[in-house]
């Protein structure tokens, strides 16, 4: 802090202070509106004088740990920074935010699952005119947290990007924009940000991480990559990359600067450019890209090599583990379902968030005799919500009282889909079997927002909730979740074909072939 007011101090010629509320191995819900956190943060903004000239957010460990998707990420701030704008009588505040710096601890998630919520910040900022502030060259004492001297490497990234808004250069460093490769050279191009040049420091092929597409670091600390050889910079706005291994002509590749999976000491190999214009003493800190810079095959159809450590397959936190699971011949397209048994996410660690739709096939099982059978659980506050089959034979989605008005028969093959968000609670039901219309079998205008659903971890299921429920007979197929309201108005058209894994805003697919891991592309 004394770092940052410092320079800010010298910036602007006048004394400058801060306040701020900080809070340890927290989720972003903890400041929401009526928290304790939110309470003690408001109370201080009060104290103060109800007035701010920039607000710098920093935060996401608790929530990459849980695999929170980016839009969710995106909605929490949405909340949190409306809350400080309603808070703050000086409009026009600078906004900066960011989100796991250089980190090695498997606590908190995978590279995979970090990357997701750094991204959610930045897409935040992009959209709010935030600035997402960069810094994975902080030195650290215990894989997580920051020495003093990285407490200053931060203030002094923090006060960069306030420069912009006060008229002073300096602020971001360069960002990655495209690639192409030859042989095993990959040509990385730049952004022009002021700078006449680059600096390399250490081993800057640590931080440049080159996956076969789709194939990016899933497990904790993996290391799935085409190592870096070495990195020359031929111009100012040029990066030129040399593979230690030739991923061969056909080969596509996604290229990440600064994946959540950098080196022990983020201090040790680094790219800068060569701005200083406030005299820290080193240029501005390339910008991490978070949606991966394609590199397209030289030719296509050519040779594709594996890298050294092989074509490792992707693993999620949402894999489910089978008992007793079986399987048999699906609807014609759709390969195979689940006929009987049950399947629980590993971790423990699957998110809630809004808006969201779960939706998948079934084959209507019996109808219990009381209680209620689940098709897919471990959702929402308290992971009590679960999209299943009542003792009356209607749909019942989430907890308490929403339940569809169809009468289920068992035997017969249909879609549903379950969701909350802005527009409220609805189900969704398609009679596949008889060729029924797709229906809104449910609606609730009510909104559902973070604030009604918190987003407290459960344990993605099928055919059961929390290792209970399991039904008798019947089958799933083909369930996915996404972070966005799917349907909307009385009727809909569900599905004809498997999803691809690489639709807009999923988060979880279970093809139910064979098996019920997570399809879903990286």
């Amino acid at each position: 802090m004394g770092e940052f007011l410092n320079r800010m101090t010298a910036l602007l010629g006048v004394n400058c202070g801060a306040f701020g509320h900080s809070q340890g191995g927290v989720a972003l819900n903890t400041f929401l509106s009526g928290s304790g956190n939110w309470t003690q943060l408001s109370s201080l903004i009060s104290r103060v004088g109800g007035a701010f000239e920039g607000f710098v957010w920093g935060q996401g460990h608790s929530d990459s740990a849980f695999g929170l998707p980016p839009k969710a990420y995106q909605s929490g701030l949405n909340a949190v920074f409306g809350q400080l704008t309603a808070a703050n009588s000086f409009s026009g505040y600078a906004r900066m935010v960011w989100t796991v710096p250089n980190i090695r601890s498997s606590t908190w998630g995978t590279p995979y699952a970090i990357n997701r919520v750094r991204k959610g910040a930045r897409d935040w900022c992009s959209a709010n005119g935030g600035t997402y502030v960069h810094m994975h060259d902080v030195d650290q004492v215990d894989n997580i947290h920051q020495s003093q001297v990285g407490s200053r490497t931060m203030g002094r990234h923090i006060a960069r990007a306030f420069r912009a808004g006060y008229g002073a250069s300096n602020g971001l460093g360069p960002a990655p924009l495209s690639a192409i490769r030859s042989g095993a050279t990959i040509t990385l191009t730049l952004s022009n940000v002021g700078q006449s040049a680059l600096t390399l420091v250490g081993t800057p092929g640590n931080r440049i991480f080159v996956f076969a597409k789709g194939r990016v670091d899933r497990p904790a600390n993996s290391d799935n990559r085409f190592p870096v050889s070495s990195v020359a910079t031929p111009n100012a706005t040029t990066l030129s990359i040399v593979l230690a291994n030739d991923p061969g002509d056909g080969h596509e590749l996604e290229l990440y600067l600064y994946w959540g999976n950098g080196p022990v000491n983020g201090t040790t190999d680094n790219i800068y450019d060569d701005r200083d214009d406030d005299a820290v003493g080193i240029g501005r800190q390339v910008q991490a890209n978070f949606d991966p810079i394609a590199v397209a095959a030289p030719t296509p159809g050519g040779a594709v090599n594996a890298p050294p450590s092989g074509f490792v397959a992707n693993v999620s936190p949402f894999d489910m583990i089978e008992t007793s699971a079986s399987y048999g011949a699906g609807a014609s397209g759709f390969g195979q379902e689940m006929t009987g048994g049950t399947a629980l996410a590993v971790t423990g660690k699957t998110p809630c968030f809004v808006p969201v739709t779960i939706e998948g096939f079934f084959t209507c099982p019996t109808i219990p005799g009381s209680g209620a059978v689940v098709l897919f659980g471990g959702f929402g506050a308290t992971a009590s919500w679960y999209v299943g089959i009542d003792q009356s034979g209607k749909v019942k989605a989430g907890s308490g009282t929403p339940t569809g008005a169809t009468t289920l028969v068992a035997g017969k093959r249909y879609h549903v889909a379950a969701q909350f968000g802005p527009s409220g609670r609805s189900i969704y039901l398609t009679n596949i079997t008889d060729a029924g219309a797709g229906v809104r079998d449910y609606n609730s205008t009510g909104a559902q927002t973070i604030a009604t659903v918190p987003p407290i971890a459960g344990r993605f299921a099928l055919r059961n909730q929390g290792g209970g429920s399991a039904p008798s007979g019947g089958a799933v197929d083909e369930w996915a979740v996404f972070n966005s309201e799917r349907y909307s108005g009385t009727s809909y058209t569900c599905p004809t074909a498997p999803f691809t894994g690489a639709e807009a805003d999923l988060v979880a697919l279970y093809h139910c072939d064979g098996d019920t891991q997570d399809a879903v592309a990286s």
